[in-house]
């Protein structure tokens, strides 16, 4: 829908500096590999997961104990985990805490600081899913009581309603109130810019939220979107310029790319 792209303009742009879990900028730093991981898998990382690791008396760092486990982490089975976007693992419990503290901030990306082979490493985690859901639907873990219920529904998303799998339709009224919060809807979802073959090809979304505005229009995790109306949105240059000419439109068509196939997905906006 034309607000999503909107806002993930607005994301894409806010992203150009990235921030700690406190907000503080900081300088950029080399990734030395990115990783789409599951929420899910992320919160396997607790107490009870992890074994500290002591040398010459000192504590290095904690170490996966589950090798599958740090295999979909993208983790050697010797990578000794040193701090999680910022916060040092000096116990097992420091992994509980560090996870408790980004999902409750909402956070969509995790750094992770490991000694590889004796050397620093860092790794980028861009999460698929939301921490707190994860948290919620792993009710084995200790971290799922310290979030008992489910998001509250919301009225406005009610108002979407899907046909089939690629139409959908929405009263004019929603769309007027998305529009009126843009970055409300750009925290439903991670956008990022998709680059094929050295070239722009538009924008991919991660870590969609069930209760989001992109989950209620029948976006997917990994879903690149090239096209609203025929106009390509390869760049947030482009994403705005189409924005200003749709945003009025009673029917969008987006041109989606989904697991390598292309699909169209209808949205009609009624009075």
């Amino acid at each position: 829908m034309v607000v999503a792209i909107a806002a993930a303009v607005f994301v894409v742009r806010r992203d150009d500096t990235h921030s700690d879990a406190h907000g503080s900028a900081q300088a950029p730093v080399a990734i030395v590999s990115d990783h789409t991981v599951a929420a899910s898998e992320v919160v396997k990382l607790q107490r009870g997961s992890v074994e500290i690791v002591v040398e010459n008396g000192s504590v290095k760092g904690a170490k996966l104990k589950d090798a599958a486990l740090a295999k979909t982490l993208g983790l050697e089975p010797d990578d000794v985990i040193v701090s999680l976007s910022g916060r040092p693992i000096v116990r097992d419990l420091d992994l509980y805490d560090a996870m408790f503290n980004l999902s409750m901030m909402n956070a969509t990306t995790l750094y992770l600081e490991v000694q590889r082979a004796g050397s620093p490493q860092l790794i980028r985690w861009r999460l698929d899913g939301s921490l707190k859901e994860a948290r919620y639907a792993n009710r084995g873990s200790p971290l799922s009581s310290l979030y008992s219920t489910p998001p509250a529904p919301d009225p406005l998303l009610d108002t979407i309603e899907k046909i089939d799998d690629t139409h959908v339709r929405l009263p004019r009224a929603t769309v007027d109130a998305l529009l009126a919060d843009p970055m409300g809807v750009a925290k439903g979802a991670r956008v990022v810019p998709s680059v094929k073959n050295g070239q722009a090809s538009g924008f991919k979304l991660y870590a969609i939220r069930p209760s989001s505005v992109y989950a209620r229009l029948g976006l997917m995790n990994g879903d690149t979107i090239s096209a609203i109306n025929g106009e390509d949105v390869t760049t947030p240059d482009r994403a705005l310029e189409v924005y200003t000419k749709v945003k009025s439109a009673s029917e969008l068509k987006l041109d989606i790319t989904r697991r390598g196939q292309p699909v169209e997905l209808t949205i009609t906006i009624t009075k």
